[in-house]
């Protein structure tokens, strides 16, 4: 992202540890708002925040799913995910 925007950045190696504290799209917001990729203006970042909650929910139960409940969930999963994208 910061090269994208054209800004020096140095890379800093962390451990796992320390990856993972901290939630990720906190650190994207942080970063799109420093360097102006955040919308242009509240309106904008309001369209950004409902996209990256909604991806961050999709996330969440595809895990869930994924990782707890596969084989007897799965299917109901997608039912509901086909049902979600006619909204």
């Amino acid at each position: 992202m910061l090269s994208d925007l054209g800004q020096e950045w140095k890379e800093n190696l962390m451990n796992f540890d320390d990856w993972t504290k901290g939630r990720s799209e906190t650190k994207n917001v942080h970063l799109g708002r420093k360097h102006g990729a955040y919308g242009k203006d509240d309106n904008e970042a309001a369209h950004i925040d409902m996209l990256m909650d909604g991806a961050e929910d999709f996330r969440t139960k595809y895990v869930g799913m994924i990782y707890q409940n596969y084989d007897a969930g799965k299917d109901k999963y997608i039912e509901e995910l086909l049902i979600a994208s006619q909204v």
